[in-house]
């Protein structure tokens, strides 16, 4: 009777099969911090600069592999900062973007039919965040505000996202911010390597980080950077602690 009780017990696990894709969906603003193969609970990335501290990021996903909660900090600016939380129970949410001049508190979140994230809105109807999918990967991500508008797009090879592009647009035509990154993976689908380029205003700058020490779920630990602002160059390193569902 005990060894029924047990297999009883065993087979009786809700937890939502992984998917990676539906991952990489969730986690597209910041692919690098997709989980490979475990949904993650929280996870806390410190980025270094001669052993001192320049930012840290703080993500929460839930037992679905939603992102619900995400916070970037620098030490010694306060404009790239960022924080979003989503209330998928309530169906609202909060964002705060300096960058973009986005600060949204009590907005509405709009789900489709597969409860993906499609829509969000803020309470005065201003601004929204529009999510578009083909074939179940996310292709687009759109900002628009009374201030500027931030388009973003992805691009898939099978079930692997290897682009995104971003830019950022106020009331003139030209963008003040731009991003292209591509991804790259290894044979097992870890992520191995990332390459930016972009600018921000007159900045112009580009970053090649390589991705390594993966624990045994797939997800990397560390991270080097090589960072280029015009023609200052700098060696950042990451490290990424996490913890599982």
């Amino acid at each position: 009777m005990l060894n029924v009780f047990i297999i009883v017990l065993v087979g009786c696990d809700n937890k939502p099969k992984f998917d990676r894709v539906q991952a990489l969906n969730e986690y597209s603003q910041f692919v690098e911090y997709a989980p490979y193969s475990r949904y993650i609970k929280k996870q806390t990335i410190n980025t270094y600069l001669n052993d001192s501290i320049i930012s840290t990021t703080t993500i929460y996903g839930d037992e679905k592999g939603r992102c619900t909660y995400s916070d970037i900090q620098f030490t010694n600016s306060t404009v790239f900062n960022s924080n979003e939380h989503i209330d998928y129970d309530k169906l609202k949410f909060s964002a705060e973007e300096p960058l973009f001049f986005i600060s949204i508190k009590d907005g509405d979140v709009i789900l489709d039919k597969q409860d993906r994230l499609i829509k969000q809105v803020s309470q005065d109807g201003k601004t929204s965040f529009l999510t578009n999918y083909e074939k179940n990967q996310i292709v687009s991500f759109l900002i628009t505000s009374p201030t500027l508008n931030v388009e973003t797009k992805y691009v898939w090879q099978k079930d692997f996202l290897i682009n995104q592009t971003e830019m950022a647009y106020n009331s003139f035509p030209e963008h003040f911010y731009k991003l292209n990154k591509n991804i790259t993976y290894d044979i097992d689908g870890k992520i191995t390597q990332s390459e930016s380029v972009g600018n921000f205003l007159t900045i112009q700058y580009k970053t090649i980080s390589s991705y390594n020490n993966w624990n045994e779920y797939g997800d990397w630990t560390t991270e080097t950077i090589i960072e280029k602002l015009d023609e200052e160059e700098n060696e950042l390193k990451v490290v990424r602690e996490i913890e599982y569902w």
